[in-house]
């Protein structure tokens, strides 16, 4: 009999044992997605093993990225608003490089105006004439920042609107086949006797 209670108990023991530990695998694989899915991936895959079909469901569904908002948010903000709400610090940095690049040429190209913007009186058509002259000269001196403006600007424009995209495939791709490539782990149960008392061992194949 006693030995009926002490096997009852350890087999309490052991369920409660296999009851807590899927909840702290979840906490870990989905600690390991926060800080870097990418740099975790390895590890996020030999965890996932241990989850169940509706942990790891709802940690895809929890984590998964949209393109929808970033690609609005860059193409109506600018600067790589967007791929930073997505948690792309690679292509919010890029956008934002491109964006100042071409803002500082475009600053810079039309320097000559801003300079020349409180001229000379036109009834004066000596010194306009001259004044005019002049700021011709510069403008078509600063003819290739600004086109390198444009090329910036050009170049961000495409690489803004096509990222938010790839991002969240490259992303989301990452996210289930880490969570879903590894085998379940198999559990089984065996007893354990030395001649004097009974008791069970568990095997887990990885």
């Amino acid at each position: 009999m006693k030995k009926l209670l002490a096997l009852v108990c350890i087999a309490a023991i052991g369920a409660s044992v296999f009851a807590e530990e899927p909840v702290n695998v979840y906490f870990d694989a989905n600690r390991l997605i926060e800080e870097d899915l990418f740099g975790n991936w390895h590890e996020l895959t030999e965890t996932a093993r241990f989850l169940s079909p509706a942990q790891k469901n709802t940690l895809y569904t929890a984590h998964k990225k949209d393109a929808v908002i970033p690609f609005l948010a860059n193409w109506f903000v600018g600067f790589g608003v967007g791929s930073a709400l997505q948690g792309d610090i690679t292509g919010f940095t890029t956008v934002l490089l491109l964006d100042v690049a071409g803002t500082a040429f475009f600053v810079y190209g039309f320097q000559p105006i801003f300079q020349f913007s409180n001229g000379p009186d036109p009834s004066d058509t000596e010194e306009y004439l001259a004044y005019s002259d002049e700021m011709n000269r510069r403008m078509n001196r600063n003819i290739p920042f600004l086109l390198a403006g444009c090329g910036f600007f050009l170049a961000s424009g495409i690489f803004s609107l096509v990222r938010p995209w790839t991002y969240a495939a490259s992303w989301n791709s990452a996210l289930d086949s880490a969570l879903n490539s590894g085998a379940d782990p198999a559990v089984s149960f065996f007893p354990l006797s030395d001649g004097q008392s009974l008791g069970f061992g568990v095997r887990i194949d990885l």
